[in-house]
């Protein structure tokens, strides 16, 4: 069975990218910021467990899985990170609002 750490880098490599992207190309396009936020989530957590299914199910091989597994385990925290990152920047903003 191969390691998990052999997949880490590529994984974390792309949820860095995909949050990136999922975020930066909609705000380019003049999407606002808490739709940007949302869209970067769901690019991330599009189809996560889809692969892992396949893997098992249908070529009966775990080790077919195993990127898929630690992709989804480093994207829950990323994608909660996002959407706690932008709550935060809200109340941030409101509170500035409202002392001016």
């Amino acid at each position: 069975m191969t390691s998990p750490g052999a997949v880490l880098l590529p994984c974390v490599m792309l949820i860095v990218t995909a949050i990136l992207l999922g975020f930066g190309i909609p705000k380019v396009m003049g999407v606002n910021l808490k739709d940007s936020a949302t869209t970067s989530v769901e690019v991330c957590m599009k189809n996560v467990v889809l692969p892992i299914f396949v893997a098992m199910h249908s070529l009966h091989d775990l080790d077919a899985a195993l990127a898929s597994m630690v992709y989804t385990a480093g994207m829950v925290p990323a994608a909660a990170a996002v959407m706690i990152a932008f709550n935060l920047l809200k109340k941030t903003a409101e509170k500035e609002e409202l002392r001016d």
